[in-house]
């Protein structure tokens, strides 16, 4: 997002006049939400240079709601979506065949155990 703001002649003593530009990635929601962080933090710094504090508050509120977005249409996301998926679905497939291993080989032990019992029961030393 990009801020814009409008300093007037007598700042610090007035508020600036502030206003948000979405330029990727957020609703009309988090706009608003952004320019209630920005004009909140401007009225707490009345008085004093505010427009470093109301960047940082920003800068935070971004970076703590910083989540993927489910409805990114753009191309970038959807081949980044595809490559995860792919990797996931490697990743269940190597797992599902590591399981499917150890069962076999379960198995394999499990057929010489009962060739030792059967020596055994026969009097055959192993």
């Amino acid at each position: 997002c990009k801020l814009k703001v409008e300093v007037p002649s007598d700042y610090p003593d007035a508020l600036p006049v502030m206003d948000v530009e979405i330029l990727k990635g957020l609703s009309e929601e988090h706009r608003e939400k952004i320019l209630t962080i920005a004009n909140e933090e401007a009225e707490a710094y009345m008085g004093m240079p505010a427009v470093y504090a109301v960047c940082e508050a920003i800068r935070t509120w971004l970076g703590d709601n910083n989540v993927k977005g489910l409805d990114d249409i753009s191309m970038h996301a959807q081949m980044m979506r595809k490559q995860a998926e792919a990797e996931q679905s490697k990743i269940q497939a190597q797992q599902k065949f590591e399981a499917q291993k150890v069962t076999e080989e379960l198995t394999q032990a499990e057929k010489e155990e009962l060739e030792v019992r059967k020596r055994r029961a026969e009097g055959t030393p192993c």
